[in-house]
């Protein structure tokens, strides 16, 4: 695996749901996905969280205070 995909949030976990959702629907798993967090809330982790257990590909949250 050479490929890292980065997606970038803030503050919105409903709609970072929706776009991890969509990585999962890919033919090819054969990346990382790095959730690149401004500072958000609790529940932007939790969902980052329950989605890495699932997913197929390795997931990495990268967190710096706001």
């Amino acid at each position: 695996m050479n490929t890292a995909l980065i997606v970038t949030t803030y503050n919105r976990p409903d709609a970072l749901a929706v776009v991890l959702e969509g990585y999962c629907r890919q033919s090819d798993h054969d990346f990382e996905l790095v959730v690149a967090d401004d500072g958000s809330k609790k529940d932007t982790t939790d969902v980052v969280q329950q989605f890495a257990r699932r997913a197929p590909f390795r997931v990495t949250h990268v967190w710096h205070e706001d």
